[in-house]
């Protein structure tokens, strides 16, 4: 688990055992842990999927008044050409961007949750 999910970060034991805890169940007919997840959300990125194409229609689609991306900057899904066309199309998006991270944050370390509730509490105050 430590290495398919090694993208997060340099996530404590503590943290590593949470994750455990919420991403794997036990498969008692194997008599083994597997990884607890809908299939479908995965199905996208297998082959062809895994070559480049446009999600320009899909972030196109968010209406929110106020966006805010957090990405890691060790990112191999979204490129920084990625995010610069995307600030491009909408000047008001908010970046911010976490060294030593992959794909997608882990949401679990005080940097990351202090900047979503800054955020949050920056626009939405009540």
């Amino acid at each position: 688990m430590r290495q398919i999910f090694k993208p997060f970060g340099n996530l404590t034991d503590e943290m590593w055992a949470s994750m455990a805890r919420s991403s794997l169940k036990l498969d008692a007919a194997r008599g083994k842990y597997i990884f607890d997840y809908d299939p479908k959300l995965v199905s996208g990125l297998t082959p062809p999927a895994q070559t480049d194409q446009s999600l320009e229609p899909l972030w196109k689609a968010v209406k929110s008044e106020h966006v805010l991306l957090l990405r890691g900057k060790e990112s191999d899904i979204l490129p920084v050409r990625g995010v610069d066309l995307m600030k491009q199309s909408r000047p008001d998006l908010e970046v911010v961007e976490f060294e030593n991270v992959g794909h997608a944050p882990c949401l679990m370390f005080e940097d990351q949750l202090t900047t979503i509730l800054d955020w949050m509490n920056k626009h939405y105050p009540n």
